[in-house]
């Protein structure tokens, strides 16, 4: 009786195994959505004119997730004629209620910019505005 069991047990997986059973693969894939972030934050925001006609602002604290990068854009009001705004060194003309382009980077960033205002023939009243600009 046992040897007939065993024959019938073989039978049974030879049977199987002619059917193409196997081992069994799953692939799974994951997938979502990523909130665009881009913001730019003035750490002192403000800055007493020393000798040199330099007031130090600040630090600017950038962070955007963007693919494709982003803009630093600025805009001043109410700063006097010849003033010019200087980040990490490199000195910017300022025209009053008008945006320009301070930076730009090519892909995602966490960055920090130092923020100077040279107040040229003013006492470097006004106002600045800055902005993340996704590409």
């Amino acid at each position: 009786m046992k040897s007939k069991l065993f024959i019938m047990a073989s039978a049974a997986l030879g049977a199987f195994a002619s059917m193409g059973f196997s081992a069994s693969q799953t692939n799974v894939a994951f997938g979502g959505n990523v909130p665009l972030v881009c913001k730019v934050e003035l750490g002192q925001a403000f800055g007493t004119i020393g000798a040199n006609g330099i007031a130090e602002i600040g630090v600017a604290q950038e962070l955007c997730n963007a693919r494709s990068g982003y803009r630093l854009v600025a805009r001043t009001s109410g700063v006097a004629e010849g003033a010019s705004l200087i980040v990490d060194g490199q000195r910017f003309a300022i025209t009053n209620e008008r945006d320009f382009v301070i930076a730009e980077t090519s892909g995602p960033a966490v960055k920090s910019r130092a923020i100077a205002l040279d107040a040229g023939n003013g006492d470097g009243g006004g106002n600045l505005t800055l902005r993340l600009e996704a590409k």
